[in-house]
């Protein structure tokens, strides 16, 4: 019985993440950020940002994959099918309703003001995630290991700046912190 309860949170954990988070995948991963490290303490900052770097280096959605691998932390192959559920169930269901709405009023005024002032709220809450999550992953670090997370992450900022793969750029940081931090 314990095990089926750990099920129905983890896909009423997700499906809330799933209804609620708006703009999308990345946008999303602040509120699955609160909803599992503040919110029901399944995972700390470190562990969130460990799946989020790993999220990132394969394909597909992050949020599916990350309410998978947390699902499947909580409670097995069944929280795993769970939190893919509950993440992308609500999310097709609005989309499909917006989607409707939007080819009705695509052409109006101030349809195409709300969807183009959107935008820089979406810009705001992945700043904010970054800071906030990076906030909380540096917040214990010794000196010499934040000196290796402010280069590692230069780096990679310059490195996506001249459009190589975020996929190469976290295979190179893992490289550097199995060679310089094991």
């Amino acid at each position: 019985m314990e095990h089926l309860v750990r099920v129905w949170a983890v896909f009423v954990t997700f499906t809330r993440c799933g209804a609620f988070g708006f703009g999308g995948g990345p946008s999303m991963i602040p509120l699955m950020q609160q909803e599992v490290v503040v919110g029901r303490g399944w995972l700390t900052d470190a562990e969130f940002v460990d799946l989020l770097a790993m999220g990132n280096a394969l394909p597909g959605p992050i949020t599916t994959k990350l309410a998978a691998v947390i699902g499947w932390r909580q409670a097995g192959s069944l929280g795993a099918a769970a939190g893919l559920v509950g993440m992308v169930l609500p999310t097709a269901l609005i989309m499909l309703a917006v989607a409707a709405t939007v080819a009705a009023y695509q052409d109006r005024p101030r349809a195409k003001g709300a969807l183009n002032a959107a935008r820089p709220a979406v810009v705001a809450l992945l700043a904010w995630t970054a800071w906030d999550v990076g906030r909380g992953v540096t917040r214990t670090m010794p000196p010499a290991g934040l000196a290796w997370f402010g280069a590692i992450l230069a780096a990679s900022f310059v490195l996506l700046l001249f459009d190589v793969h975020p996929a190469v750029v976290l295979v190179l940081a893992a490289l550097v912190g199995a060679v310089a931090l094991a």
